[in-house]
């Protein structure tokens, strides 16, 4: 009896795995790294009719929510315009996740009969229908190599039933590119730079604006009062940094809440005093933080947006 038991007990388990290799496939999901902490920066441009402009684009995975009985990962999105009144296509939802059975990329959101929607099938091949509901798909329509960072990595192509739209992730990137047309309108999305499992790729700041005005070498590291303050919509921060060398050099801006709105610089600067331009016109008004990180030194100061 015990051994008839051992025999069942043991096949259940050859069972229970061979199902789980078989439902979750690794590779697929390395298509869209799903980490908190990850972080993806993109230029994106746009011509539309009321909508014309540039911008960069800072995508980053801040945490894990629980909803619908599912477990989402849960992103933030903060547009730094460059020109206009910026540019660039949609990249993701905010709240998305991988389902381990089909390999899907899904979002919460009603549509054909569920209560979430397939953004692409991570796990697609060259001519699968990623998607097919409500008499629209999509197709996975290249999977070659695709060159970026100055290496190549495995990608996979999705469009839309329309070819007028598409998307490309890059295995162990992410989302790169993202284009749309249609009748003289247009938007692009390029990923610039990323930051995956703490691996940084490219460039990731979203700095606008950045300007050396000395090149003497500082006494000390210091970061100034923003100015004007209050400010609106625009304001200029001022900062110094000392040493021999450069140093890797953030600076962030934060919400009351301690929340990350946007990284104004994250680069390695030689010694020297900057400024920078900080625009808020996207934002509410209050109160905010911003945080210089360079080398050793760490500094915060508030500033007051009033609109």
């Amino acid at each position: 009896m015990k051994f008839l038991l051992l025999i069942l007990f043991t096949g259940c388990l050859i069972l229970f795995s061979s199902v789980r290799s078989f439902a979750w496939d690794s590779t697929a999901a390395k298509f869209m790294p799903l980490q908190v902490g990850n972080v993806w920066v993109y230029y994106g441009e746009s011509h539309q009719q009321f909508y014309t402009g540039s911008s960069k684009i800072r995508l980053k995975v801040v945490g894990v929510l629980d909803t619908l009985e599912k477990q989402y990962y849960r992103l933030t999105q903060v547009n730094s315009i460059i020109t206009g009144n910026g540019g660039g296509c949609g990249l993701l939802p905010l709240l998305i996740r991988i389902d381990s059975l089909t390999m899907n990329l899904c979002s919460p959101g009603f549509t054909c009969y569920s209560n979430e929607f397939i953004i692409d099938s991570l796990n697609s091949q060259k001519n699968d229908t990623a998607i097919k509901c409500l008499n629209t798909f999509k197709i996975c329509v290249d999977t070659t190599s695709y060159n970026i960072f100055g290496s190549l990595f495995a990608s996979k192509l999705f469009t839309n039933e329309r070819g007028n739209s598409s998307i490309r992730y890059i295995k162990s990137i992410g989302p790169s590119n993202v284009f749309w047309g249609e009748a003289g309108n247009w938007c692009f999305t390029n990923l610039t730079g990323c930051v995956i499992s703490g691996n940084v790729y490219g460039d990731t700041s979203i700095t606008v604006g950045i300007n050396q005005i000395s090149a003497e070498i500082a006494e000390r590291s210091e970061l100034t009062q923003n100015y004007p303050n209050p400010f609106n919509p625009v304001t200029k921060i001022k900062f110094a940094i000392s040493g021999s060398s450069a140093a890797q050099t953030f600076l962030s801006v934060f919400d009351l809440l301690g929340r990350e709105i946007t990284v104004l610089v994250n680069q390695h600067l030689k010694p020297g005093t900057y400024e920078v331009d900080f625009d808020g016109s996207n934002l509410p008004s209050g109160v905010y933080y911003y945080k210089l990180e360079s080398g050793s030194f760490t500094d915060t100061k508030k500033m007051v947006l009033i609109k």
